[in-house]
């Protein structure tokens, strides 16, 4: 019996002793480091439910982000020094926006000790930054990305060859360029102008922003002029491009570009042109700019889409709800006016003046807005137009 006891209390302070060493383990504090820097917090970094969160400002602050708080909505907005990536959190939400797009997290902002805590790893991984966690020293390293020489001189090798390339017509060298993603809207998005106009295009890197091995986007200025041909304005356009690569030894392919801004630098000459248009185009040419203002005041995307490019293949043709697009529009456009500045017999274009202005409203009080809209002639005769306008506002 005696044996036995002493058994039992030598295991009991096995026990004991197994419990409190693994108790020291769990209080072991968290460090984060960025950059080799340790980070000091006003709340120490917090494991929950498998995830470290840590109070946002330090964090933001090491990761030389701007910050703003807002107490009562508990939100967080946060944005880089270059203003390429904005990330905004809210106590209670799953729901994260980075760079201006919902992003679906489970790991929600805390609040604990009056300060407002964030999860680590997401908010690292948003800025671009590589994440590691090494437990045995309970330790996470936080370290920015640095863009080396090479790696912009690549990019802006790609944005240089695809300036010569328009410039020297060669649609197929311009094609090259494109991801083999990339959808037949954007092929003749990049392609489609070579055909009719010669230009000069210069492509100026501006930023660079979410940037791997193999991936990247980028912003940059497009400058463009027409030298000869058809109807073309000269502009100076800002874009978006996401690049993509397969190796970091292979060449960038575009996968995605769009604009954010364009502004018309020229050309003002052309809006002034009277060409001679036969009666019978002309007519039909400005009953199709009266049909679609007819299908946008009665919210009719069906007869919309019939006044559009049947072989488009953009977003507007998505839509399968015949009132979808309009239902939560309450405005109203009118067609101050409309005249014919270009025709070949097979494309024209045309300068229009509309007047926007709330239902409830007296047409005067609306905005004016100047486009050019371009059209094209079909096989039976009939127009179409063209899913995008020169915006000369």
């Amino acid at each position: 019996m005696k044996t036995f006891i002493r058994f039992m209390v030598f295991m009991l302070l096995c026990s004991i002793t197994f419990a409190s060493a693994a108790t020291a383990e769990e209080a072991k504090p968290i460090k984060v480091y960025v950059d080799e820097e340790e980070l000091t917090f006003d709340v120490p970094p917090l494991l929950y439910h498998y995830t470290t969160y840590v109070e946002f400002r330090s964090l933001f602050k090491a990761l030389d982000y701007e910050i703003s708080y807002d107490a009562a909505a508990k939100r967080i907005r946060a944005r880089s020094a270059d203003g390429e990536i904005t990330i905004e959190l809210t106590v209670g939400s799953s729901t994260a926006i980075i760079n201006g797009e919902s992003v679906s997290s489970p790991f929600q902002p805390l609040l604990r000790e009056g300060r407002t805590l964030v999860p680590l790893r997401f908010v690292a991984k948003a800025t671009g930054a590589h994440v590691e966690w090494y437990p045995e020293t309970q330790t996470i390293t936080v370290v920015m990305p640095v863009l080396n020489k090479s790696y912009v001189a690549s990019i802006e090798r790609l944005l240089q060859k695809l300036g010569d390339a328009e410039s020297s017509g060669n649609i197929a060298e311009v094609s090259s360029f494109l991801h083999t993603n990339a959808n037949e809207y954007m092929k003749e998005q990049m392609t489609g102008y070579l055909k009719k106009v010669n230009i000069t295009t210069n492509y100026e890197l501006i930023a660079i922003s979410n940037w791997e091995k193999t991936s990247v986007m980028l912003r940059a200025n497009k400058i463009t002029n027409k030298i000869s041909g058809g109807f073309y304005l000269d502009n100076n356009s800002e874009i978006n491009m996401t690049l993509t690569r397969e190796s970091d030894s292979a060449e960038w392919k575009i996968e995605d570009i769009y604009p954010l801004s364009i502004e018309y630098i020229s050309g003002q000459g052309q809006l002034l042109e009277q060409p001679v248009v036969p009666d019978d185009d002309k007519v039909k040419i400005m009953a199709l700019l009266e049909e679609e203002k007819n299908a946008l005041n009665n919210r009719d995307t069906k007869q919309h889409l019939a006044t559009l490019d049947p072989n488009f293949a953009g977003p507007i043709r998505k839509k399968t709800d015949s009132k979808e697009p309009f239902d939560n529009l309450d405005l109203q456009l009118e067609l101050e006016s409309k005249r014919i500045i270009y025709y070949d017999g097979a494309e024209a274009y045309v300068h229009v003046v509309q007047k926007i202005y709330l239902k409830s409203n007296d047409p005067s009080q609306g905005i004016s807005r100047e486009i050019v809209q371009p059209l094209f002639k079909l096989e039976d005769g009939s127009w179409r137009l063209r899913p995008f306008t020169y915006d000369l506002d």
